[in-house]
């Protein structure tokens, strides 16, 4: 599954993007992309963004939307959530190193 949206910022702080989670019928989490690697930061006009799951047969729940993290205003207009074929990439989380780096960097 994709959604995707539209989506517009005004003086985030931190990061802004679509995300996505996927729920199986046993409550356990099958997906889970949050667009933190890809950030939209600070003030944005309109893009186009969007999330690609993989979403199992004994899926349950899908929950979506657009989050915003160190103050500021985010808008999404034109959301879509559709079906695409198994050759569209699939957005993962970045591996626990990518988080660490990030935050062991030194800011200049």
């Amino acid at each position: 599954m994709r959604f995707s949206a539209q989506v517009r910022t005004e003086n985030i702080g931190d990061y802004s993007g679509l995300w996505m989670r996927v729920d199986l019928e046993n409550g356990e989490k099958s997906g889970f992309y949050n667009s933190q690697d890809k950030p939209i930061k600070g003030s944005a006009g309109w893009q186009w963004r969007s999330v690609t799951l993989d979403v199992a047969e004994n899926a349950n729940l899908l929950h979506f939307g657009v989050n915003g993290a160190g103050g500021g205003t985010v808008w999404i207009d034109d959301l879509r959530m559709e079906v695409v074929s198994n050759s569209v990439p699939v957005d993962k989380m970045p591996p626990p190193e990518y988080w660490r780096a990030l935050h062991t960097k030194p800011s200049l």
